[in-house]
């Protein structure tokens, strides 16, 4: 919700009602505090599987590289 709030911000029609940079980084650092606090959110591992596609899967770049990590 609130990054929503931020990204409408951002994307106001008029430029005066857009935040500075400074006021980005500072309404960033603030969700950040508020959802992970001093601990910063740690990735997981990476988990990597063979998958195997036909000629015609691939095809004009129709498959997208996917990586899932979980948390440990």
């Amino acid at each position: 919700m609130e990054l929503e709030r931020l990204v409408s911000r951002l994307l106001a029609k008029d430029p005066a009602q857009r935040p500075d940079s400074a006021g980005v980084w500072d309404a960033l650092k603030k969700i950040s505090d508020r959802h992970f606090g001093a601990t910063p959110p740690r990735r997981g591992p990476d988990l990597a599987h063979d998958i195997y596609v036909s000629q015609a899967e691939a095809t004009d770049g129709a498959i997208i590289p996917l990586r899932i990590t979980v948390q440990a």
